[in-house]
């Protein structure tokens, strides 16, 4: 696993439910963090210990607390082994395979740090028309893109981007998308299959 694979979730609540109803399989999703890629102010000032394993993602409905041990509605860090053991529902896993790069960069680590720290505690996304056209998929309306609050299919988009990884309008992105092939990623990169989580940490 590396910093940059996406996690999938199936929830059983009913917002969980009705998202997968209208625009497929998965209802939620957030970005794999390596502790051990990110420098060592990034990882103190983040708490990125003494776990190896978190997750990077705006939601409105998590349990867990975020690093900080606080209960965040937006963008936060909470550890991989905390959403596991909490999340209702069933997770994935999708890595890249990244070509000749091996994996993310060092400047896309750093881009990362820079973008962790210009957004952590935003808010999820305000908007209930972007959210419902984020998370149904099923209007040609288009919304202007806001950098204020974050869907999480949104965020994990603005990731891939900032990485020179993915094109896309980012909030036309769902959950969905990164589980199958509506997004191509760019420069050769490719997505490996989807995989229980159960089944990547064994």
């Amino acid at each position: 696993m590396k910093t940059g694979d996406t996690i999938l979730f199936k929830g059983t609540s009913w917002l969980s439910r009705f998202i997968c109803f209208f625009s497929g399989k998965y209802s939620h999703i957030g970005m794999l963090l390596d502790a051990s890629d990110f420098s060592e102010d990034f990882r103190k000032e983040y708490n990125l210990w003494p776990d190896r394993y978190f997750i990077l993602e705006s939601t409105s409905i998590g349990k867990c607390r975020d690093v900080f041990r606080h209960k965040v509605s937006g963008v936060q860090i909470v550890k991989l082994r905390d959403k596991i053991r909490h999340y209702q529902g069933t997770m994935y896993h999708r890595g890249i395979d990244h070509g000749k790069w091996g994996g993310l960069s060092l400047e896309n680590i750093q881009q990362l740090e820079k973008t962790v720290r210009k957004y952590y505690g935003y808010p999820y996304e305000k908007s209930k028309l972007a959210l419902a056209m984020s998370a149904l998929d099923f209007t040609n309306f288009e919304l202007a893109e806001d950098f204020t609050s974050w869907f999480c299919s949104e965020f994990q988009g603005y990731n891939l981007v900032t990485f020179d990884y993915l094109k896309a309008k980012l909030n036309e992105l769902t959950p969905s998308d990164f589980g199958g092939d509506a997004i191509k990623l760019l420069k050769g990169r490719k997505w490996l299959e989807v995989r229980k989580i159960a089944e990547v940490l064994l």
